[in-house]
């Protein structure tokens, strides 16, 4: 399933942590932990794991596509 990789990297960043020392507070491997940060995708149970070492909602993790606005141009009276 997809997660915010971005808001990961930052909650990792913002407690000073190494991607090693995060795949040890969540039990993951750093495999796992690289992949999470650079493809944006993570089973539940690793989201599960990484919203409780940053004691956030599982929900906050989840990504969300924005969506796109259509350029003035393009709109249709």
């Amino acid at each position: 399933m997809k997660i915010n990789a971005d808001l990961v990297n930052k909650l990792r960043v913002s407690n000073s942590w190494t991607q090693e020392e995060l795949a040890i507070a969540t039990g993951l491997s750093l495999k796992t932990v690289q992949r999470i940060e650079k493809k944006a995708t993570a089973s539940l149970q690793s989201k599960k794991a990484l919203a409780s070492v940053f004691n956030v909602a599982i929900q906050e993790l989840d990504y969300e596509e924005k969506a796109m606005t259509p350029c003035p141009e393009c709109k249709s009276k």
